[in-house]
């Protein structure tokens, strides 16, 4: 699948007590916050004009620096023009079982969280990405496809 870093746009996802009027404005357009569930909200922060390499990633940055903002994620273009959002969420598919070790000190080096096997599925483990994740979650799935310890990374995208 063809991706292009959209640099317009970054995703957040935050705790509560995030407020839109913490983010700097500048080159930003005004801020909408989605409710997602009693205890995390969504938003998207989106460039006025296109910001150079240097400003997207300082930006990135700063949202990270943000205690009421729990991660922050790329948004990616296809070859069709549509954006994906990439979710902080990733499925990985173990080899066996007594890989949960393999993969607890991978998330011990990256600093993602387990978050749990799927009860009808065991080998299949849930895990979540956030602002002190050491790359997003696609960058997480992808280093795990090439390891010899799982059979699978599955990162999920909406639009």
């Amino acid at each position: 699948m063809y991706l292009s870093l959209d640099k317009t746009e970054i995703s957040i996802y935050t705790n509560n007590n995030f407020l839109a009027n913490t983010v700097s404005s500048n080159n930003i357009q005004p801020i909408v916050i989605n409710t997602i569930s009693q205890t995390e909200k969504e938003a998207d922060i989106k460039f006025i004009n296109p910001p150079s390499n240097v400003d997207y990633f300082s930006k990135v940055n700063e949202l990270k620096s943000n205690v009421d903002i729990n991660s922050v994620q790329p948004v990616f273009t296809n070859s069709t023009g549509d954006k994906l959002y990439l979710s902080s969420y990733t499925f990985v598919k173990l080899k066996n079982s007594n890989d949960i070790n393999i993969l607890q000190n991978y998330a011990n080096n990256k600093n993602f969280t387990i978050i749990a096997p799927n009860q009808f599925m065991p080998l299949w483990i849930k895990i979540k990405c956030d602002k002190n994740t050491l790359g997003n979650s696609l960058e997480v799935s992808n280093y795990g496809k090439w390891s010899t310890f799982l059979t699978v990374c599955k990162y999920s995208f909406f639009n």
